[in-house]
C-alpha cells in the first residue's frame, strides 16, 4: 500500500521548486546563534577532535569518577572512548551516504561549526541531545549532546545521541515513534544490535499504537527494514576505523552487518520533505518550529506516508486510509 501526498501538498511541491529557482525561498529567519551555552561550576577542561569538542570536569559536581588515561590521550579513558565512538559513528554514517548534521541546510543556516559533548552528573538517563544550536563564549556555535559521567566504556549512548543529530538535521520532526525507535536502530552501526522484528500494523488502531511508542517502537522499525530493504546488510569499514579499539582492547566497531541503512536513509529524506511542506501549508520558518509543533500528533499520518514511501516493497493492510 502507498500513501500519497494530499493533492494541496503536491501543489506545495511545486510551488516550492518554483521558487528555489528563483532564489525566493530563503529558509529560517536567522542565522544567529542566540542562545549562550554557560558553564556549571567547578573546574573544566576542553579536548577537541575532528567536528567535536569535548568538555569533562575534573572538580565540583559535575568531576569524572576517574581520570585514569590508559589511552595514551592524556585523557581520561571515559572521554576517550567516547571521542572514538563518536568518531567511529560518524565516519561510517558518512560511509552510508547519510548526511550528518554539520552538512545540512539547517545546521549551516546557523553557522553551526562543532558539535560539543559535555560530560554531567545526569540522573536516571546516559545521555541526552538538544536540536537547537548554542553559542559558547568563545563565539563559536554548536549543536550538543550530554553525556552522563558515569557512562561506562562500550555503552552506545553517545552513538545513539549523535543520531538524533542527524534525525534534526534532516527534519524539524520529533515525534517518539520515529526519533527514538531509529536512534535505537542506529546504535547498530557500531554495536551490537538489540531486540527482535515485529510485524508491521496491520490496521488503523495498531498504527496509533505504534505512533505512540517511544524507545518501544524499535521493534516495528525491525520489521519495517526486513520487509523495505533489499540492499546488502554487509557493508564496507574504512581502514582506519578498523584499528580502533577502547581502553579495554574491545573493538569499537563490532561487525560490518548494518541491515536497513539504506531504507533508514530514503525516510529521513522523506521526512525532510515533509517538514519543509508542513512548515509551508502551517506557516513555521522552516528552520524555527516551535516544540509544540515538533512533536504535534497530527503529523503522524504524513510522517508514516514518509516511511510507507521509501519502503521497496509494497506495505499491504487492513487499515483504512490514514488521512481520512
Amino acid at each position: 500500500m502507498s500513501v500519497p501526498f494530499k493533492s494541496s501538498r503536491l501543489a506545495l511541491y511545486c510551488w516550492l521548486g518554483v521558487l528555489g529557482l528563483l532564489g525566493l525561498y530563503a529558509p529560517g529567519l536567522s542565522s544567529a546563534c542566540e542562545r549562550e551555552m554557560r558553564t556549571p561550576a567547578g573546574e573544566w577542561r576542553e579536548y577537541r577532535k575532528g567536528d567535536f569538542i569535548y568538555q569533562y570536569a575534573v572538580s565540583g559536581r559535575h568531576a569524572l569518577p576517574s581520570a585514569d588515561h590508559a589511552n595514551h590521550l592524556d585523557i581520561p579513558d571515559i572521554v576517550g572512548d567516547v571521542s572514538l565512538q563518536l568518531t567511529a559513528m560518524r565516519d561510517m554514517l558518512q560511509q552510508l551516504e547519510f548526511q550528518l548534521p554539520l552538512e545540512s541546510a539547517r545546521y549551516r543556516q546557523h553557522g553551526v561549526s562543532r558539535i560539543l559533548i559535555r560530560f554531567l552528573e545526569l540522573k536516571g538517563i546516559n545521555g541526552r541531545t538538544f536540536d537547537e544550536p548554542r553559542r559558547l563564549p568563545s563565539g563559536e556555535c554548536v549543536l550538543v549532546i550530554h553525556i552522563a559521567t558515569h557512562y561506562p566504556s562500550g555503552n552506545l549512548t553517545p552513538a545513539h545521541e549523535f543520531f538524533h543529530l542527524v534525525q534534526y538535521g534532516y527534519a524539524m520532526l520529533k515525534r517518539g515513534w520515529f526519533t527514538e525507535g531509529t536512534a535505537r536502530w542506529s546504535a547498530g552501526v557500531v554495536g551490537h544490535r538489540e531486540g527482535k522484528p515485529r510485524p508491521i500494523p496491520a490496521d488503523y488502531q495498531e498504527l496509533q499504537e505504534f505512533w505512540g511508542k517511544s524507545y518501544a517502537a524499535a521493534p516495528v522499525w525491525y520489521g519495517l527494514i526486513e520487509h523495505c530493504d533489499s540492499n546488502p546488510a554487509r557493508v564496507e569499514i574504512p581502514e582506519h576505523l578498523n584499528s580502533l579499539r577502547y581502553h579495554t582492547g574491545e573493538p569499537v566497531i563490532e561487525d560490518n552487518v548494518v541491515p536497513g541503512h539504506a531504507f533508514v536513509r530514503r525516510v529521513l529524506m522523506n521526512l525532510g520533505e515533509v517538514s519543509d511542506l508542513i512548515a509551508a501549508e502551517e506557516g513555521l520558518a522552516p528552520y524555527r518550529w516551535p516544540q509544540k509543533a515538533r512533536n504535534n500528533v497530527r503529523h503522524d499520518p504524513d510522517m508514516w506516508g514518509a516511511v510507507v514511501n521509501a519502503c521497496e516493497n509494497p506495505i499491504e493492510s487492513r487499515r483504512k486510509s490514514v488521512s481520512g
